[in-house]
């Protein structure tokens, strides 16, 4: 699992937070198919953290994308 962390956490804001909306996705499948009520809750719980997580990533994507947006992509403003 250390492996899996260490990948994702070099892969940028916008990647990491495909990866952890699948796994509430995966998450919220294992809530569906438990017979446990408290394991469904655990899961559920589960599954709303790595949406929240999948948010934060958003944004840092969004700031990342204000603040260092390539030279191509910044408007210049002429100087009178």
């Amino acid at each position: 699992m250390a492996r899996v962390a260490n990948d994702l956490a070099e892969l940028p804001p916008h990647m990491q937070a495909v990866f952890f909306r699948q796994f509430a996705r995966e998450a919220d499948l294992l809530a569906h198919k438990s017979t446990d009520r408290d394991r469904q809750a655990w899961y559920i719980r589960l599954s709303e953290l790595w949406r929240a997580f999948a948010e934060v990533m958003d944004e840092k994507n969004d700031l990342y994308e204000r603040v260092c947006a390539p030279a191509g992509r910044a408007q210049i403003i002429p100087f009178h």
